[in-house]
C-alpha cells in the first residue's frame, strides 16, 4: 500500500544531477586509473597490488580529512597485510573494495521532485558535511498505530486538497530511547515558505521550522535501524570531536526516493541538529560587574520610578524597585557599563532569570547608534528560574517609546551595551533576579 501512496504523491522527473563533486570526481578517477593499471600488472604476471595502493594513498590526500577518506585508509591498511599474507589473492580484495569506494563517490541522487526554496543539495554519500537549512514550512503528522503509511495518507490528503505541490525530501524525525531508535513524526517540506497558514489543519499540523545547522550524512540503500544507527553514531562522535558545537535536537532523515527508485540507488540523508556551544557573557554574581551598571529610570523625564541593582549572596544581580505612571512616567530599566564586541559571533543570545509574572525587555545598544535601544519582550513566571532565548531578529529598534522605522536591523556583532527595562504601563513594586547572559 506504501508503494502505491508514493507513486501517487511522487512527481516521477528525469534524475536532477547535483552537479559535479569535486574533488569527489577526481578520486574516482584517480582510483579507476589505478585499478586499470593494478589490472594489466596483475595479466603481466605481477600482484597488481602496488598500484592499486599507490591509487588508493591519491585519492585519500585529494579527498582530506573526511568518512570516505577514513573508509579509504582502512580498506588501504587491510590491503597491505593481505598482500603479506595472501599475496595472490589481496589485489582481487582490494580491487572489489575500490570499486565500491568508486560507486559511492560516482553516485548521484535521483532527485524525484524540486527541492523547497533555499534548500542546500544532498551530501554526498559517506561524507559528513556541515550545512544550513533555511527557515521552512512543513505539514507533519505524528506516527501513530498506523504507522508511516497512515501518516503519508494525512499528509499526501492536505496536500491534496490545498493544491500543494509535492517536493523532496519527506523528513522523518526520530526519538531515541534506550539506544533504540523509533521513527516519531513524518512531514511533507512547503515548496515555498509562504504558502498557506501555520496551525491545526484537520488530522496534521501546518508548522514552522526555524532556519539552522545540521551535520548530515548521506547514505545509499534501504532505511534500516542498523544503517541508521551507525550513521548517527558517526555524526554524533564528528560533533563530539567539535570544540566549538554541540547535539541541538533529535535525529531526522531526509528521504529523496520514492519506491520507484530501489536497492541501492536509493538516497537519504541522516542529520543532527547542531548549535554553537553556549558562551558566558555575563555572570551577574560578578560583584564589580554588576557595580558597573546605572539605573536609567523615568525621572529623566520627570516621572517617579525608582529601582536599584545588587549582587545577592547567592551569586545573581537582583534587579527592584517601583514603577509610577505619576507625573507622565511609566518605566525603570538599567544599563550595563561598555562591553563592546561581548555578543560578537553570536546567533542567538540566552538569558537565565527569575522574575515575578511581569514583562520585561531585554535591551541593546550598539556602538553606531548608542541612543537606539534595541528591544526584545519577554514575560516571567512568578518565583521560577526560566532561560529566555533571544535572536537578532526579535529586537525593534526603539527611541523614547517610539518604533524606528529607518534604522538598519540589529546584529549582535555591533551589541556595545545591554540593558533590561519593564515599562508598558506595568505600575507597582516589581523584581527580577538575573543569574547569566550566554552567547551561542
Amino acid at each position: 500500500m506504501l508503494n502505491s501512496i508514493f507513486l501517487l504523491a511522487m512527481t516521477i522527473a528525469t534524475p536532477q544531477p547535483t552537479g559535479d563533486l569535486n574533488p569527489l570526481t577526481r578520486a574516482s578517477d584517480v582510483l579507476r586509473e589505478a585499478v586499470a593499471i593494478g589490472g594489466q600488472a596483475r595479466d603481466a604476471g605481477g600482484t597488481g597490488l602496488g598500484p592499486m595502493v599507490e591509487g588508493a594513498v591519491t585519492a585519500r590526500d585529494l579527498l582530506g580529512e573526511s568518512a570516505i577518506g577514513d573508509a579509504i585508509d582502512e580498506i588501504v591498511t587491510a590491503g597491505r597485510w593481505r598482500g603479506a599474507l595472501q599475496p595472490d589473492s589481496a589485489s582481487y580484495w582490494l580491487e572489489s573494495e575500490l570499486n565500491a569506494l568508486m560507486s559511492d563517490l560516482d553516485f548521484e541522487p535521483v532527485l524525484e521532485a524540486e527541492l523547497p526554496q533555499g534548500f542546500p543539495l544532498p551530501t554526498p554519500v559517506r561524507e559528513i558535511e556541515l550545512k544550513q537549512y533555511p527557515a521552512y514550512r512543513s505539514v507533519s503528522a505524528n506516527l501513530g498505530g498506523a504507522g508511516s503509511g497512515g501518516a503519508f495518507w494525512k499528509l499526501f490528503a492536505h496536500i491534496t486538497t490545498n493544491d500543494i505541490a509535492m517536493t523532496t525530501p519527506v523528513e522523518m524525525s526520530y526519538k531515541s530511547e534506550s539506544g533504540v531508535l523509533s521513527e516519531a513524526k513524518m512531514a511533507f517540506l512547503y515548496g515555498d515558505p509562504e504558502t498557506g497558514d501555520v496551525g491545526r489543519a484537520g488530522l496534521v499540523e501546518v508548522e514552522d521550522a526555524n532556519a539552522g545547522w545540521v551535520v548530515s550524512m548521506g547514505c545509499r540503500g534501504v532505511e534500516t535501524q542498523a544503517k541508521l544507527k551507525q550513521s548517527y553514531g558517526y555524526l554524533t562522535a564528528w560533533v563530539d570531536g567539535q570544540p566549538d558545537l554541540e547535539v541541538g535536537g533529535d535525529m531526522r532523515v531526509m528521504s529523496y526516493n520514492s519506491p520507484m527508485v530501489r536497492g541501492n540507488q536509493r538516497y537519504f540523508e541522516v542529520q543532527v541538529p547542531v548549535l554553537r556551544k553556549s558562551t558566558q557573557v555575563l555572570d551577574f554574581g560578578d560583584e564589580q560587574a554588576v557595580s558597573s551598571w546605572n539605573i536609567v529610570n523615568d525621572s529623566v523625564m520627570g516621572g517617579r520610578s525608582t529601582s536599584q541593582i545588587w549582587s545577592t549572596v547567592d551569586g545573581t544581580g537582583l534587579f527592584i524597585g517601583n514603577v509610577s505612571l505619576e507625573n507622565n512616567g511609566g518605566f525603570a530599566s538599567v544599563r550595563s557599563g561598555p562591553m563592546p564586541g561581548c555578543l560578537e559571533g553570536a546567533s542567538q543570545v540566552t538569558l537565565r532569570l527569575r522574575g515575578d509574572g511581569l514583562s520585561y525587555k531585554l535591551r541593546m545598544y550598539t556602538e553606531d547608534n548608542p541612543g537606539v535601544g534595541y528591544q526584545a519582550s519577554f514575560e516571567t513566571k512568578d518565583a521560577e528560574w526560566i532561560e529566555q532565548s533571544f535572536q537578532e531578529s526579535d529586537f525593534t529598534p526603539m527611541w523614547r517609546g517610539r518604533i524606528l522605522s529607518n534604522m538598519p536591523a540589529l546584529s549582535f556583532d555591533r551589541v556595545a551595551r545591554l540593558g533590561v527595562i519593564i515599562s508598558d504601563g506595568q505600575s507597582g513594586s516589581f523584581r527580577i533576579e538575573l543569574d547569566s547572559l550566554n552567547k551561542r
